[in-house]
């Protein structure tokens, strides 16, 4: 890893804060005392920053045991630095926020430096109203213990700059990374890749060569995670006979860690001629290369290419179509990369070899000349290796060679139970692999990254809000100050810092998209709906696991039933625990010494003594000041200890599936916290008090079931609240509140809608229209609790009345029900939202008829619609116009008798549904006729529902028959037309 690049990201946030300190007549001795040792430790961190820029080379030389010791030193000193700069700013917050209650309304807000976007608050840490002098005392030791300590480990700077300089004397010629690869190959040695070598060689050889002059260049891309055999593969193909019988010229280039375009095209002359070449200049170098390859056929292999930069690669390819025929085969890990450089049609992507496979391998290389009476011995440890490897040639490989002429069984159950980096023959072939994908992640974020996923337990499917969000509580995410041309909105936000990252890991294969598996571990609390494509997945492969345990070993740890040494872990910060629940309590009291740890996951297996856990975790919290991310998920304590407000620095907090009914008063103190996660428990209000916390950025919700407080709307930075319940009572959330949550995004849903009235809101305001980021929202006039998946709930003060339903609602004849159903209109008028809508539900509707944006031509990204028990209107809104609109749910729409052509579209000229693939009509007791659907209408419907329709006697039988699945129960009139049963 990029260790001193890492280090300076870690001490670049709490210099960022401290920047932020300014002069101030400050009104005791305490708070001035304070302050100054607070400038002081800025002045510090700032020349060991200053330092560390002279060391980044570290990652290009080994380190000597005294050097890795003498910065392991510096990195706790630093993070401790970070941990008493949050300590301080949580101290500060308090007075901030009662300062802005005791000022006006127009001046209100807290006078802290922020950016319009909703990022990071950076408050002004001077001390504006007096606090306790012990804590400002207490304060001002930590920081002078942490000024001195850094002192210390600094006195000496000599040892590792000396390194650092002779790195840089070497001029490159030990720094080398990465293991240069040739085109050699012995055949023997490949297994399992005859299909793929046949894809190849029918690309690179026609059959038919009579159309080979047409053919130009083309570019054929191998796709696949490190390791799984990209370069044996292009090997094997590049060496066949008949390849190299049809080209006139053929080239190996090892692209690896460069794509500088005059060192490349260098190497691709060079390759041709297979000599060197003395031209210094990109033009000459085009111009010979040109040369070269005119009038001819030539094959190319780019081995191992990271960059894909487009531009960088059309240069590259100018003086190559000179050719007339030329053949690129790329290997890549990169889908990115085969996307710019190749042709989709053309890319193969190479997979993980099967089971039989890898043993015929693993056989060949570790049994070879093996004395046949001992095999017995060890086939059944080499079966479980070959497992470990999971399809990975280069695994196998590695620990075949290792294994080759060992013959005692603790070697083999060593290696079984060991890392395959941890041999000799491992390090050369498969560390300096891996890590060639950590330095490539050039972002440092990145590479901090990377190592938290080790919390996770192997094969566990990721899902990206949670992980994206738990980053973020770890302080991965600072955006770096830049704005110009490339970056014209300036900073980013840190979800969408931490949503590039996913991409990151993704290109570069670390990450893949996950496929149904067996041994797959599913995380219930995963769906965090920042994203509204919560459908994404990834899983990362075995050996990348690994890696990532390798990487961060000195900073997180997972338990798993195994015993666990307090003494020798006293430094992790991270930590996972996944054990028996009644060890849990014994676990729990060992934690306790790890004052440092910033994360900690408690997922207990099995049936628990409640008290017990709940008393142990009580004490643990008063220890951990210092963890900014918890995971209490489906660990069935009943209720979240007073002790959670001493954790003045928690940044994510999550109680998913746990069997806590409120939460203490205590949570209101915890003004750092961004993510409160409480689906799934039986939480139906929260404090009243909750609204200090003015870092909440994400409130996870159970439906509609939890009541929130007035005074909602001051959490500005509000991006995910998924539920929205609007209450008849005092001194709960209003629906006017919507208007100043500016920052929501990804899913909304709004329950209770029938309590709102006409004063609760500004008329000619519209809150939703402008959040451009909601893409799922769902409107209900009634109680979203009769939708919930999860049955044990606790009953509301305001859970909905089957009575005041019917009085409420009225009936479809008019009456007393038509003056509401004006208003309502009116009110889903003013629900209307942004047209970047992807998904809308709108339930228990008591309008007499849709507002006119519902079917409007701006919702051109509409893709999911449902209209569900709206039962008094009469007409269905003009949905056949919505062009993106791919699938549609009616449901008990009682005062439709009839759907025609209203329903496709408001112009005859327009063809009705151009995308819609599913279609649902379900309870619909009182409709009889649909039709007027014309001939070219509904174009790729595939599914359509009708299901308890009972009067339903007249509708397009053409469409019927056109579909791939057609669902009919409970409508009589249609079964018999179309002959069902």
């Amino acid at each position: 890893m990029a260790a001193w690049g890492i280090l300076s990201s870690i001490i670049r946030w709490p210099l960022e804060k401290l920047h932020n300190l300014e002069s101030s007549s400050s009104s005791s001795a305490a708070e001035s005392n304070l302050e100054q040792e607070m400038r002081e430790l800025e002045k510090t961190m700032k020349r060991i920053q200053a330092k560390i820029v002279d060391l980044e080379l570290e990652e290009k030389y080994k380190r000597s045991e005294s050097e890795n010791f003498w910065f392991s030193e510096l990195k706790e000193v630093v993070y401790d630095a970070q941990d008493i700069v949050e300590e301080y700013g949580y101290e500060v917050l308090p007075s901030k926020l009662k300062m802005a209650k005791e000022s006006s309304d127009d001046k209100g807000k807290l006078t802290a430096k922020e950016n319009c976007k909703g990022k990071h608050k950076v408050f002004d840490y001077t001390i504006t109203t007096s606090l306790d002098t012990s804590v400002l005392d207490e304060l001002a030791d930590k920081v002078k213990k942490i000024r001195v300590r850094f002192d210390e480990i600094t006195m000496d700077w000599e040892a590792p700059l000396r390194s650092a300089k002779k790195v840089r004397k070497r001029k490159g010629r030990h720094l080398a990374k990465h293991p240069e690869t040739g085109s050699l190959v012995v055949e023997s040695d490949v297994y399992g890749r005859e299909e793929e070598k046949k894809i190849l060689v029918k690309f690179l050889v026609p059959e038919d060569d009579t159309n080979s002059a047409r053919n130009g260049v083309s570019v054929l891309p191998i796709i696949g995670m490190e390791g799984v055999g990209k370069t044996t593969l292009a090997k094997l193909v590049y060496n066949d006979q008949r390849v190299q019988s049809y080209y006139d010229s053929t080239g190996w280039v090892d692209v690896a860690e460069s794509f500088h375009v005059v060192g490349l095209t260098r190497k691709i002359l060079e390759s041709f001629l297979t000599d060197k070449v003395d031209y210094e200049e990109l033009e000459e170098l085009q111009h010979a290369l040109q040369q070269k390859l005119k009038g001819k056929k030539f094959l190319l292999v780019l081995d191992d290419v990271w960059d894909d930069n487009f531009t960088l690669w059309e240069q590259v390819k100018t003086p190559l179509l000179s050719a007339t025929v030329g053949k690129i085969i790329v290997t890549t890990r990169s889908e990115s990369v085969a996307k710019v450089m190749g042709t989709p049609r053309y890319g193969l992507k190479l997979n993980v070899l099967p089971f039989d496979v890898c043993w015929s391998l693993f056989k060949r290389i570790a049994f070879d000349g093996r004395d046949p009476s001992m095999l017995d011995t060890f086939v059944e440890i080499g079966l479980k290796i070959v497992d470990k490897c999971r399809g990975l040639p280069s695994a196998v490989k590695v620990l075949g060679y290792a294994l080759r002429n060992k013959d005692d069984e603790y070697t083999w159950m060593d290696a079984l139970e060991s890392e395959m980096w941890e041999f000799d023959e491992g390090k050369d072939e498969i560390l300096p692999a891996r890590q060639i994908s950590c330095d490539y992640m050039n972002i440092t974020g990145l590479r901090r990254c990377f190592p938290y996923l080790s919390l996770f337990p192997k094969d566990t499917v990721l899902r990206p809000g949670r992980i994206v969000l738990l980053w973020m509580s770890q302080g991965f995410l600072q955006p770096a100050s830049r704005k110009g041309l490339l970056h014209p909105r300036g900073n980013k936000q840190a979800e969408e810092i931490g949503s590039d990252y996913i991409k990151g890991l993704v290109k570069r294969s670390i990450l893949q998209p996950y496929a149904d598996s067996d041994d797959a571990v599913f995380l219930e609390d995963d769906d965090c709906p920042i994203y509204a494509e919560a459908g994404e997945t990834y899983i990362m492969h075995d050996v990348f696991h690994s890696l990532a345990q390798y990487v961060a070993r000195d900073e997180c740890l997972r338990i798993e039933d195994n015993m666990f040494d307090p003494s020798k872990h006293r430094k992790i910060r991270h930590l996972s625990v996944n054990v028996k629940e009644s060890d849990m309590p014994v676990y729990l009291e060992s934690f306790q010494g790890l004052k440092s740890l910033r994360t900690l996951f408690i997922r207990g297996q099995g049936p628990l003594c409640r008290a017990s856990i709940c008393g142990s975790l009580a004490d643990l919290l008063n220890k951990l000041k210092y963890i900014r991310a918890l995971d209490l998920s489906y660990s069935n304590i009943k209720e979240l200890p007073d002790s959670i407000g001493n954790l003045k620095l928690l940044r994510w907090l999550s109680l998913v599936g746990t069997d806590v009914k409120s939460l203490p008063d205590s949570i209101c103190n915890l003004y750092n916290l961004e993510t409160l996660n409480l689906t799934k428990t039986y939480v139906s209000k929260l404090p009243r008090q909750i609204i200090n916390l003015t870092s909440l950025r994400h409130l996870l919700l159970y439906v509609s079931c939890v009541r929130l407080p007035s005074g909602i709307g001051e959490l500005t930075d509000l991006q995910t609240l998924s539920n929205f319940r609007v209450s008849s009572q005092n001194g709960y959330s209003q629906l006017g509140e919507l208007n100043r949550l500016a920052q929501l995004k990804g899913c909304l849903s709004i329950s209770n809608l029938r309590y709102v009235n006409q004063f609760s809101y500004v008329p000619n305001s519209e809150p939703l229209k402008s959040k451009d980021q909601l893409e799922t929202m769902r409107l209900c006039w009634g109680h979203d609790d009769k939708d919930c998946d999860f049955v044990a709930r606790p009953v509301a003060e305001e859970d909905h009345d089957d009575h005041e339903d019917q009085e409420y609602y009225g009936n479809s004849k008019g009456g007393k029900g038509d003056e509401h159903a004006n208003k309502e209109m009116r009110l889903l008028e003013y629900l209307r939202p942004h047209t970047n809508l992807k998904m809308l539900q709108i339930y228990d509707y008591p309008g007499m008829s849709f507002a006119k944006w519902v079917g409007t031509l701006s919702f051109s990204k509409l893709v999911q619609l449902w209209l569900c028990r709206c039962r008094k209107c009469n007409f269905l809104p003009p949905l056949g116009q919505l062009h993106s609109l791919k699938l549609l749910h009616i449901q008990e729409m009682d005062g439709v008798h009839s759907v025609g052509h209203e329903f496709c579209s408001s112009s005859p000229m327009v063809k009705a549904f151009p995308s819609l693939e599913s279609l649902a009509f379900v309870r619909m007791a009182n409709w009889e006729v649909w039709d007027e659907v014309e001939v070219g209408d509904f174009p790729h419907l595939q599914h359509t529902q009708l299901h308890e329709c009972p009067k339903l006697t007249k509708f397009p039988q053409h469409l019927m028959s056109s579909v791939k699945e057609l669902s009919i129960k409970g409508c009589a009139g249609v079964s018999s037309l179309l002959k069902f049963d």
